[in-house]
C-alpha cells in the first residue's frame, strides 16, 4: 500500500490515521500484558553500527543485542564514565570483545563534528547500522550552546548532522541501515511547518528566559515534535536516497519502541523539574504499564538486522511492535515533508548540514497539492480526550533519555547558520597566559584558560593602524570558510570617535576635535579603510559594533563638557559611518548603552537613534542598520534578574517599542563575556573598570528570541578596562572603586589577575 496521500483520499487517509493511532494508544496499554516477541538471529560479523545514547536504557539493550550478533558495535555516548560501565557490561553479557566508545554530545554540534572527524582517522570507517537514539526531555526553557532549544537540537538535529555527514563522506555501504528511535507521542504532535518546528512558540510563551520551568503540556508538546520531526525526515530522506544510483538500496526507517519504563520522568532536567497532578498521572501510568528496555529494543534491532524491512516497498517507514503504522495526513504529505526539509538543510536557521546537502538535494518537483490538512474534527478531540493521558506516559517514555544539555531563526540574522570566527590575536593571548598558569603548576586552571582562547570574541579597530588588520581577520576567515565549508562570520568593534570615551579616562583615544584634521578627517579615512578592505570579501559576512559608549554618552552626558561638546560631532559622524559601510555582507549595530545606563531614558535614547539613521539616509538613501549591541564591556545578566537596571533582557524588551516607533530596526546583539557572576555585589553603577567580581559568561551562540539576533562576547575578557596608575593622563578614579581590582595596567593591556577572576568566576563554569 502506498504510504503517501496521494494515492488515497484525505477521508481514506485520516481513517487510516485514526486506526494507528487507536492500535498504537491500546498496544501502549496493554503491552506489559502481551506476549514477549524475540527476533531472529542474524549474524553480524564483520559489520559495524553505531548505537547513540547507548549507555542505558533502549539504546544499551539495542547495542548489547547487535554485539550479541557479532557486530563491531560503536557506544556513542554523552557521559565518558557511564559509557565506560555500559562497555564493559556488554562485553561481559555477550562474550564479544569489540565494543568501542565513543564521547559524543547531541547538544552540541562541535562534538558531533569532533566524533566524525575522529571516525575519519579509524582503518574500518564503513558504518553499517546506525542506531539514533540519544534524546532529550528538558522541563525548562533550555537552549544548547548552538543555540537551538534543547530537545529540537538533541533529539532531530544531531542526529540530521551525523546521519548526513556519514553518508557524504561515504561511510554507508550499499546495503546500509539507518533507524531513529521515535515515539507513539507525535501522534499528539501540532500540525509541523518552518516556524514551529523548532519551538519558538512555545519558547515565546515564557519570554525564552533560560531556566524558566515550562508547563508539563508544553513540555510533552516539545518533546514529541521532535519526534514527529524523525519521522517526517526519515520518509523524506528515503525517498530522496531512492532517487540516488549510489544510496538507492540503503534503507531508512523510524520507530515506536514501545511504552518502555524510564527514569525520564524523574530527571531533574526533564519532567523531574515539573511538577502538577498530570506528570503525578503519567509517572504512575509509566510505571504501571511500561515494558522493559530489553522488549523496546525488538523494534529497532529488527528494522537493523532482519531481511523484511529492507524490502523496496517497506522502506521510509514508521514502525509499531515490527507492524509499519500510518501517520497523518498531513504529516504524510510530499510537500509539507520538503519545505521542512529545506527549513532544516537548505536555510541559514539551521546551521546543520552545510556541505551535505549539496548532494542530498535530489529534490524532486513536488507533487500537485492534495486536499489542505483541516483542522481536528470533533471526533478526533473525543477520540483524543479518551486515551490522551495514557497515550502520552506511554510515548514520551518510548526512549530512554540520556540527560543533555533555535528559533527558526529570522533569515535576515546574520548570525544564524555561521560559525563566529575568533581571532588569533586574542586566542594567542589566552595560550600565552595559559603557559604562565602551567608554569606556577595551577594545570586546573590552566585547563580552563585553554577552553577559552577557543572562544570567538570581537576584534577592535582601536585606532588608524589598527584598521588594515580587518583584511587580515578576513583572509582568515575566508581560508576556514574554504577548507571546513561552513561559513564564517566576522565580528568586529569600530571604537575610534574623536573624543570618545568623553564621560570617562580611562579609554580616551587618539583623535580629537581641536581640528577637523585632527579628528574628522582622519575617523573618515579610517571608514573607508574599512570599507574598501571588507569589499574585497563579499562572500564573509561581518558584523560591526560602531563606538561603544557613543549613545550613552550622547543621551546621558551631556553635564561633562567634554561631551556636551563633541555631541554634534558624533552624530554626524555615526550617520557618516552608518552611510560607509553600507555593504551587503556588513550587519551594522550601534551601542546600545545597557540597562543601568539608559534603561530610565528609553524615548531620549529611541528618538536620537532614530535621528541618527535619518541623518545617514541623507548620504546614502537607502542606509539601514541592523539593531543595536547592548551590555558592551559590562556585567548586567540576561533574562535571570530582577532590578530592571541588571538585566539586558528587561532592557531591550522595554526599549523595542520605542524604537519601532522612531523606525529604528529592533535587533539586538548582548555581550555577555563577562557577565556571569550575577550574584556580585553592585554598586552606585560605578563598578564598570575591572570589576574584581566578574565571571565568564554565556559562550556565543545564536538566541531563540525574537529580539536578540545573539549572545556575543564583545569585550575580551582579560584585556584592562583602565589603569589604577594615579600619573597616568587615562587615570579614572572609577578604576580604584572598591570594586575594581587594583592594581590595573592601562586600558587594552592584558591583566592577568582579571583573566584568572574571570575563569575562577565563570558561570557556566569551564
Amino acid at each position: 500500500m502506498s504510504y503517501d496521500t496521494v494515492t488515497h483520499s484525505f477521508p481514506v487517509a485520516l481513517l487510516l490515521y485514526l486506526w494507528s493511532f487507536l492500535q498504537m494508544g491500546l498496544n501502549s496499554l496493554l503491552a506489559s500484558f502481551y506476549p514477549r516477541p524475540t527476533n531472529p538471529p542474524v549474524d553480524l560479523g564483520g559489520k559495524t553500527a553505531i548505537v547513540t545514547g547507548a549507555n542505558s536504557g533502549i539504546g544499551f539493550e539495542t547495542a548489547r543485542a547487535l554485539a550479541a550478533m557479532g557486530a563491531h558495535v560503536v557506544l556513542a555516548c554523552r557521559n565518558e564514565l557511564r559509557g565506560q560501565e555500559a562497555r564493559k557490561r556488554i562485553v561481559q553479557l555477550t562474550g564479544n570483545p569489540h565494543v568501542d566508545l565513543e564521547i559524543v554530545d547531541c547538544a552540541s554540534f562541535g562534538s558531533v563534528r569532533a566524533f566524525l572527524d575522529r571516525w575519519e582517522q579509524r582503518h574500518v570507517r564503513t558504518v553499517d547500522i546506525l542506531v539514533n537514539n540519544a534524546g532529550s526531555l528538558s522541563g525548562t526553557v533550555s537552549l544548547t550552546k548552538d543555540g537551538f532549544e534543547q530537545t529540537y537540537q538533541s533529539n532531530h538535529l544531531a542526529h540530521v548532522l551525523l546521519t548526513h555527514e556519514l553518508l557524504y563522506r561515504g561511510y554507508f555501504p550499499p546495503t546500509g541501515r539507518i533507524v531513529s528511535l521515535s515515539s507513539g507521542g507525535l501522534y499528539l504532535s501540532s500540525p509541523l511547518n518552518e516556524n514551529n518546528i523548532s519551538g519558538q512558540d512555545v519558547l515565546s510563551r515564557y519570554d525564552h528566559e533560560i531556566g524558566r520551568r515550562i508547563s508539563p503540556e508544553d513540555m510533552i508538546q516539545l518533546y514529541v515534535r521532535t519526534k514527529l520531526s524523525q519521522a517526517m525526515w526519515t520518509i523524506a530522506l528515503q525517498r530522496k536516497l531512492s532517487l540516488s544510483k549510489e544510496w538507492k538500496d540503503i534503507t531508512v526507517h523510524c520507530c515506536h519502541p514501545g511504552p518502555v519504563q524510564s527514569p525520564i520522568w524523574r530527571q531533574p532536567s526533564g519532567a523531574g523539574a515539573t511538577f502538577g497532578i498530570t506528570v503525578d498521572v503519567l509517572r504512575f501510568i509509566a510505571d504501571r504499564f511500561g515494558i522493559p528496555s530489553e522488549q523496546g529494543a525488538i523494534t529497532p534491532v529488527w528494522l537493523a538486522t532482519a531481511p523484511e524491512p529492507a524490502s523496496e516497498s517497506l522502506r521510509g517507514r514508521y514502525w509499531d511492535r515490527k507492524q509499519w503504522q500510518w501517520l497523518a495526513p498531513w504529516a504524510l504529505d510530499e510537500q509539507r515533508q520538503e519545505k521542512l526539509w529545506a527549513s532544516v538543510l537548505g536555510k541559514s536557521s539551521a546551521p546543520v548540514v552545510s556541505v551535505t546537502d549539496q548532494r542530498l538535494r535530489l529534490l524532486r518537483t513536488p507533487r500537485a497539492a492534495g486536499p489542505a490538512p483541516c483542522a481536528r474534527s470533533t471526533a478526533m478531540k473525543v477520540l483524543s480526550s479518551l486515551v490522551v493521558v495514557a497515550v502520552v506516559a506511554m510515548c514520551v517514555v518510548c526512549v530512554s533519555a540520556i540527560p543533555l544539555v533555535t528559533r527558526a531563526t529570522d533569515e535576515s540574522n546574520p548570525f544564524a547558520g555561521k560559525t563566529f570566527y575568533g581571532n588569533a590575536y586574542y586566542r594567542s593571548l589566552v595560550e600565552t597566559e595559559v603557559g604562565r598558569l602551567k608554569a606556577a603548576g595551577k594545570t586546573e586552571l590552566a585547563a580552563k584558560a585553554a577552553k577559552v582562547a577557543q572562544i570567538p570574541v570581537f576584534s577592535w579597530i582601536y585606532d588608524t593602524s589598527s584598521v588594515n588588520d580587518i583584511t587580515g581577520y578576513l583572509e582568515d576567515a575566508a581560508a576556514i570558510q574554504k577548507k571546513t565549508g561552513k561559513k564564517q562570520i566576522v565580528q568586529l568593534v569600530i571604537y575610534n570617535l574623536p573624543e570618545r570615551d568623553c564621560s570617562s579616562k580611562a579609554a580616551a583615544g587618539e583623535l580629537h576635535l581641536t581640528t577637523s584634521a585632527a579628528g574628522v578627517t582622519p575617523y573618515q579615512k579610517l571608514l573607508e579603510s574599512a570599507k574598501s578592505q571588507i569589499q574585497k570579501f563579499p562572500d564573509i559576512a561581518v558584523a560591526i559594533v560602531l563606538e561603544p559608549d557613543s549613545i550613552g554618552d550622547l543621551v546621558a552626558s551631556n553635564s561633562v563638557a567634554k561631551c556636551k561638546n563633541s555631541a554634534k560631532a558624533h552624530k554626524q559622524l555615526l550617520s557618516t559611518a552608518i552611510a560607509t559601510l553600507q555593504l551587503p555582507n556588513v550587519s551594522l549595530y550601534l551601542d546600545g548603552a545597557h540597562a543601568g545606563w539608559l534603561g530610565d531614558s528609553l524615548a531620549p535614547t529611541a528618538a536620537l537613534l532614530g535621528e541618527i539613521l535619518q541623518d545617514a539616509r541623507i548620504y546614502h538613501r537607502n542606509a539601514t542598520v541592523r539593531g543595536l549591541a547592548t551590555n558592551v564591556s559590562n556585567y548586567n545578566g540576561l533574562g535571570n534578574q530582577k532590578e530592571v537596571g541588571r538585566d539586558e533582557l528587561k532592557y531591550i524588551k522595554a526599549l523595542e517599542p520605542y524604537l519601532e516607533k522612531v523606525g529604528y530596526p529592533a535587533h539586538f546583539i548582548v555581550d555577555q563575556g563577562r557577565a556571569g557572576n550575577q550574584k556580585a555585589p553592585h554598586g552606585d553603577g560605578e563598578e564598570w573598570c575591572n570589576f574584581k567580581y566578574a565571571g565568564f559568561g554565556l559562550r556565543p551562540m545564536v538566541t531563540t528570541h525574537p529580539l536578540v539576533d545573539a549572545v556575543v562576547w564583545v569585550k575580551p575578557g582579560g584585556e584592562s578596562d583602565g589603569t589604577t596608575d594615579t600619573s597616568s593622563s587615562r587615570f579614572d578614579t572609577a578604576c580604584t572603586s572598591p570594586a575594581s581590582y587594583v592594581p590595573s595596567p592601562e586600558a587594552g593591556d592584558w591583566h592577568s589577575e582579571m583573566f584568572r577572576l574571570l575563569i575562577e568566576q565563570a558561570n557556566p563554569s569551564f
